[in-house]
């Protein structure tokens, strides 16, 4: 909390303010952007003590209306229309809060602090005029406690209650009132023994995919990712997927897919003289994805804010359906963050791509990389403890799987081209939303593709 001096009616009083947490607000909605600004319907451009607040919200304002995304550059051209800038304290100060935060997932405490000073403040100038007034004897008293009354009004925290029995009677109706079967999944993950056990990825949740090196974890996270796209696809809406790669580039992660949906080896796409059925076999894929809406994200350094970022560009084009992460651990802090430990930096990212899943209403999921403990033990099976790093992400995330191929560490796969799928075990450890287990599917090797267990994939 910092004091300012009183600049109200002549009291010997401080006036209350808080400048950190109006700059924290500030940098949220910078981060935010759009669909953060409009969730904070309470707050208005007055409520700020600092004049270079007030002009920055104003700006969001009217650039929200107009229908631009809140950004460094809208804020700057507007700023600028205005004639405002260089009140604010020029693009430097309005930058200087950008760069203030990692992540968005305290927006709420910033809004509640600024929403507080501010009441704090309208209680003494409100205070402090009535004490003047009746101070003088010349206004009815009456006259003076009705005024006070209605200044203060705002006092009321704002906080909107619900009745249970309306919630409850809502959903009962609806319920009833249901002719055919319901999903309540956004989207499925394409693997029907998977779906069983999660229903399906759900909006605002954050799904954790763990494995060890060779598990697959990689190849998995991107089968989900064009599984979706297909299942979003069907829907018959412009919505899509978007694959953040912080561990590969763009040519490693189009090779690894174009191999999957191919089924022709990637060694052989990128050296080899392909025959007809192989050409065929590319052909095919390469007119599927011709269907699908899936952007990719590669080739440079990945941060909470650069992922926002690439969630706004690609709206442009399509609904963001589903965002996959390869992989957290890979995340970079901003420059600006003076981290502490890599404990509490992993806690920080979790948390932001959890953010992420609820501003932008899609699911997100993350892939992890697990610590070396699970080597050490006769059975490797993977259990949360296992998470590098862990930080906050076992209660950060609403679903934790991890993959375990018994086959890898029994070195039951042959080197030839002529290797059979071997099981795979998807341990879904965490379910906030359902039920945990294990859901069995086949790993092709040659390929780096998984099937329904079971599901006979010729060649």
């Amino acid at each position: 909390m910092s004091n300012v001096q009183n600049k109200s009616l002549g009291f010997n009083i401080e006036v209350p303010s808080d400048v950190m947490s109006e700059q924290s607000l500030i940098a949220s909605v910078l981060l935010g952007g759009n669909r953060l600004f409009r969730s904070l319907t309470a707050i208005d451009k007055s409520m700020f003590y600092r004049v270079a607040h007030s002009l920055i919200w104003d700006a969001y304002i009217a650039i929200d209306k107009a229908g631009q995304d809140i950004d460094i550059v809208t804020v700057n051209e507007e700023l600028t229309k205005r004639n405002a800038l260089e009140a604010c304290g020029g693009l430097g100060y309005v930058m200087q809060c950008a760069d203030l935060l990692p992540t968005t997932s305290n927006y709420e405490s910033y809004a509640k602090l600024v929403t507080e000073y501010h009441r704090r403040r309208e209680i003494i100038f409100a205070s402090e005029h009535a004490s003047k007034r009746a101070s003088s004897g010349d206004v009815d008293l009456e006259e003076i406690i009705r005024d006070l009354n209605n200044s203060v009004t705002f006092v009321d925290s704002g906080n909107e209650t619900d009745d249970l029995s309306k919630l409850i009677w809502n959903v009962t109706t609806d319920a009833m009132a249901r002719t055919e079967d319901k999903e309540d999944f956004s989207i499925s993950s394409g693997y029907t023994d998977v779906d069983l056990i999660t229903g399906g990825w759900r909006n605002g949740e954050l799904i954790i995919l763990g494995g060890r090196p060779s598990m697959g974890k990689s190849s998995l996270g991107l089968q989900y990712a064009w599984n979706a796209a297909k299942h979003m696809r069907a829907l018959d809406t412009k919505t899509g997927v978007l694959i953040i790669s912080a561990e590969m580039s763009k040519d490693m992660v189009t090779a690894r897919m174009l191999s999957i949906y191919s089924e022709v080896d990637s060694q052989v796409i990128q050296t080899k003289k392909l025959n007809e059925y192989q050409k065929d076999k590319l052909h095919m894929a390469a007119r599927e994805a011709k269907t699908l809406n899936i952007r990719i994200v590669a080739d440079k350094t990945v941060t909470l804010s650069g992922i926002r970022d690439a969630i706004r560009n690609t709206q442009k084009s399509f609904h963001v359906g589903l965002v996959v992460v390869d992989y957290l651990q890979m995340i970079a802090m901003p420059s600006s963050y003076k981290s502490e430990n890599r404990t509490r930096d992993i806690g920080v990212i979790s948390r932001g791509l959890k953010d992420i899943a609820r501003e932008f209403a899609c699911p997100v999921v993350a892939l992890s990389s697990l610590s070396r403990a699970v080597e050490q033990r006769q059975d490797k099976r993977p259990m949360m403890s296992d998470l590098r790093e862990s930080g906050d992400i076992e209660s950060d995330a609403d679903v934790i799987q991890f993959i375990y191929r018994a086959g890898y560490y029994e070195k039951k796969q042959d080197s030839d081209h002529d290797e059979q799928p071997d099981k795979a075990e998807v341990i879904t450890a965490k379910n906030r939303n359902g039920r945990t287990g294990v859901s069995l599917l086949e790993f092709q090797p040659r390929f780096a593709k998984f099937v329904d267990y079971g599901l006979d994939c010729l060649l």
